[in-house]
């Protein structure tokens, strides 16, 4: 099956975002969301979800900010449940931001190969 080559990444994007965020180990009682993140936290996830963004750049931003919303708003639900892992605000803030940068970084990268 041929898929556009930016749709190749997107998979791929997908697939590791949800190993490292939503595979449970041990499931106990939901608990509530932080409101806080340490640095690390917040850079780790800019980068993980950078590609995904990167991968939708030929679906347009609104696709790529509500795929980023959804996906990271879904995975920090799901990590409610997970011992020790804790569900954040600034973590899907963090997300999505990922992967507008990789969105923009791919349009702008595309848009100076093709005029360059």
């Amino acid at each position: 099956m041929f898929l556009p080559r930016a749709m190749r990444v997107t998979p791929v994007a997908v697939a590791s975002i949800l190993f490292c965020t939503a595979v449970p180990v041990e499931l106990r009682a939901w608990t509530a969301w932080t409101w806080s993140s340490a640095p690390t936290d917040f850079a780790a996830n800019l980068l993980l979800y950078a590609p995904l963004g990167w991968g939708l750049r030929s679906h347009g931003a609104l696709v790529a900010l509500t795929t980023a919303v959804m996906l990271s708003s879904g995975v920090e639900f799901l990590q409610g449940g997970m011992v020790g892992r804790h569900p954040g605000i600034f973590d899907i803030v963090a997300n999505v931001a990922g992967a507008m940068f990789g969105f923009a970084a791919a349009r702008r990268l595309g848009s100076s190969a093709m005029s360059g």
